[in-house]
């Protein structure tokens, strides 16, 4: 005759099971409905990100400007000089001498 603990075995494990179940649950749940952490407004992002973008946009216009006045200044010191001393068209003539090819 022996001591069968087949049933007592069994009860320990069915209700360390059902416990454990019910932490493991009680914790999902708790987990699921926890606040979280709220993200930052999207309206804010994109007013912080137009803003960047108005600069940037500002400052390229700036320089594109200043790039197109040097443009102008360039070519118009280009034309009075040209106007001012028009060199010839016509290749200067060598004396019949020089047979150099530079």
């Amino acid at each position: 005759m022996g001591i069968y603990l087949d049933e007592p075995l069994a009860a320990m494990a069915a209700a360390a099971l059902t416990i454990g179940g019910g932490v493991l649950g009680a914790w999902w749940q708790r987990r699921r409905s926890a606040p979280r952490a709220k993200p930052p407004d999207d309206a804010q992002l994109l007013d912080a990100r137009f803003n960047r973008l108005e600069e940037i946009v500002e400052a390229t216009a700036l320089e594109v400007e200043r790039i197109g006045e040097g443009q102008r200044f360039t070519t118009r010191l280009l034309a009075e000089g040209r106007s001012a001393s028009a060199p010839s068209a016509r290749a200067p003539e060598r004396p019949p001498g020089y047979r150099t090819p530079h």
